[in-house]
């Protein structure tokens, strides 16, 4: 058995969500789950970092999948992108140690949240943003986020991870 980590983009428009759900075959994990094993010739299941909402996108996200042998990592993500819809791509895989679990080996996450604040929104970003045409108390949303990501990194065990950034 072989563990293979991949790094996944995907813009969430038209899923509902991650986690692959019974009801839907409209979920990234489920998608990316068919790719594997169409590809492989047998079932698999693709563990994620984590789950994302509905709609949600994801730049970069990590996977794990365990395979019963070594593959071409080059040839194995090449026909997995073929049978994956354009808005789903595996941008990376790689060969690590069996025992690696993407959500359980995770040591971080980074979120941005994109604000709008044009009088009209963008037509090519209104899909990745917020659209909200007022003046942003920019120091009051530091510190709330400050705050909540002390206590989430508390929470969780870990250390420092993304640094917020004002564009």
């Amino acid at each position: 058995m072989r563990t293979y980590k991949l790094t996944i983009a995907y813009d969430g428009s038209r899923y509902q969500g991650w986690q692959r759900q019974s009801n839907t075959d409209k979920t990234v994990q489920g998608l990316l789950e068919q790719a594997a094993s169409e590809t492989a010739g047998y079932p698999l299941e693709v563990q994620g970092s984590g789950r994302t909402d509905g709609g949600v996108h994801a730049k970069v996200q990590t996977a794990s999948v365990i395979l019963r042998g070594k593959v071409q990592e080059s040839e194995f993500l090449q026909n997995m992108n073929r049978l994956l819809p354009l808005d789903i791509r595996v941008i990376e895989m790689e060969l690590v140690k069996n025992g690696f679990h993407a959500r359980l080996s995770a040591v971080g996450k980074c979120y941005e949240y994109w604000i709008d604040m044009r009088e009209k929104p963008d037509v090519f970003m209104r899909k990745y943003t917020y659209h909200y045409p007022k003046e942003l108390n920019i120091e009051a949303m530091q510190r709330a986020a400050d705050v909540g990501s002390r206590r989430r990194k508390k929470d969780a065990g870990i250390g420092e991870g993304c640094t917020g950034r004002q564009r």
